[in-house]
């Protein structure tokens, strides 16, 4: 009986420690069995940590044009959305650095084989601990994204004829005007001379010089003319700069919007007024400077610049901020040049040679002008028909500046050219 009792009281206690040893071992084997998963699934890890990464970038991406859009419209973006492109910018950077010291671990193997084991479960185990916390990272950040988006604005095409950009006295006016941009103490730079001469496709390959340079972020421009809708101005303006003015229609709201968007410190900005007659404007029946339209200046902020074109100097005096800057006639040298260039070689046959160089001296040295002729003597076709209307042009030249020499230089050889080929078109039909 006894000897029964003792078995009974083996068998029991042998089961209990088998039980208890068991747990143990599930205890033991669980964590060691994860190590061995660390190292063994090292590649598929770092893989999905690199998967999931890029799909975070797509949706930082997605919310970052959302925050620029708000930008764009002066709108306030919330303390949530800065504080998840934090996370995500914080994120992304450490993500970097496993991924960079994936390659170091890779180095270091040889036929399969890789002694740095510490290294390798390491780098492993915080693939999976980050892969899962960019998960929810890119869970989070949808929320903050929309499928669809404004674009950002286009970069003014520069659609010039800016083949005499490049003549000295062009280069040197433009290096002036690069310079002035560079001038904190300067926002307002006025670029001043007669018709024709080639202030806008100055200001416009400034703009282009300085984008490419780097000087500047954004660049908008209008047209501003004799008898200028300024309502018009502003929307132009804002359009360029991706701003919606939306349904505002009062003068004040639409000013102080665009006034706003302006003086945004992460932003340079040149806005080109071009053709300016003058220093004050009718803006819903009320008189109103460049200030009164929303623009900001003489002021502290020294990302905004502001150019304009004119036939007229010394416009708005009282801005302490100006520099203006005459753009004169094209040197002799420089007009015979640019008319050989747009006329063709025909201007050095003997015959046409010169009636060339008085074209040239009637065209005023103005480049618009010779452009303007030079191009379209050059379509016409034939000795005789070529000789003709050249011999026309200069006369009607001629004729025009004895009789009208108060006008537009540049209206008047477009009216003449204009003349001359009309009638001879109509005698060769």
């Amino acid at each position: 009986m006894a000897e029964a009792l003792a078995q009974v009281a083996l068998t029991w206690s042998g089961k209990i420690w088998e039980a208890i040893l068991g747990k143990v071992g599930e205890y033991l084997v669980a964590p060691i069995g994860l190590q061995f998963t660390y190292m063994f699934y090292f590649n598929y890890n770092l893989t999905e940590l690199e998967t999931q990464l890029e799909k975070l970038k797509t949706t930082r991406q997605d919310v970052e044009m959302g925050v620029d859009e708000n930008h764009r419209n002066v709108r306030v973006v919330g303390s949530n959305v800065e504080a998840w492109l934090k996370s995500a910018n914080e994120v992304t950077t450490e993500v970097g650095r496993i991924i960079q010291d994936k390659a170091e671990v890779q180095e270091g193997c040889l036929n399969g084989w890789c002694p740095n084991l510490k290294l390798r479960y390491s780098l492993s185990r915080k693939a999976v601990e980050k892969t899962e916390v960019v998960i929810n990272l890119k869970a989070a950040g949808i929320s903050y994204s929309k499928s669809s988006y404004n674009p950002s604005p286009a970069y003014m095409e520069t659609i010039t004829n800016g083949d005499f950009t490049g003549f000295e006295s062009r280069r040197l006016i433009m290096e002036e005007i690069i310079e002035a941009l560079q001038h904190d103490e300067i926002n307002l730079i006025g670029i001043y001379g007669t018709g024709g001469v080639g202030k806008t496709t100055m200001v416009k390959e400034v703009a282009k010089r300085a984008k490419e340079d780097n000087l500047i972020d954004e660049v908008a421009i209008a047209v501003v003319g004799q008898n200028p809708d300024l309502t018009n101005v502003q929307a132009c303006i804002a359009d360029m700069l991706g701003l919606e003015l939306g349904g505002k229609t009062s003068p004040i709201m639409r000013a102080s919007l665009l006034r706003r968007r302006l003086l945004q410190d992460n932003k340079k900005v040149i806005v080109i007024l071009d053709d300016i007659w003058v220093d004050q404007f009718d803006l819903h029946g009320m008189s109103t400077d460049l200030h009164g339209i929303g623009f900001p200046l003489g002021g502290a902020n020294k990302n905004f610049k502001m150019l304009y074109t004119s036939r007229t100097r010394d416009l708005w005096h009282d801005i302490r901020t100006k520099k203006e800057i005459h753009l004169d006639l094209l040197s002799e040298e420089e007009a015979w040049r640019l008319f050989r260039q747009k006329a063709g070689d025909s201007t050095d046959s003997p015959d046409l040679k010169p009636i060339a160089e008085q074209i040239v001296n009637e065209c005023g040295r103005l480049p618009s002008a010779l452009v303007l002729v030079g191009t379209a003597l050059s379509k016409k076709s034939g000795r005789n028909y070529t000789k003709q209307i050249w011999e026309a042009m200069l006369d009607r030249l001629s004729c025009a500046r004895s009789t009208r020499v108060d006008e537009d230089p540049l209206q008047e050889v477009q009216e003449e050219f204009a003349t001359v080929a009309n009638a001879l078109a109509k005698k060769n039909h």
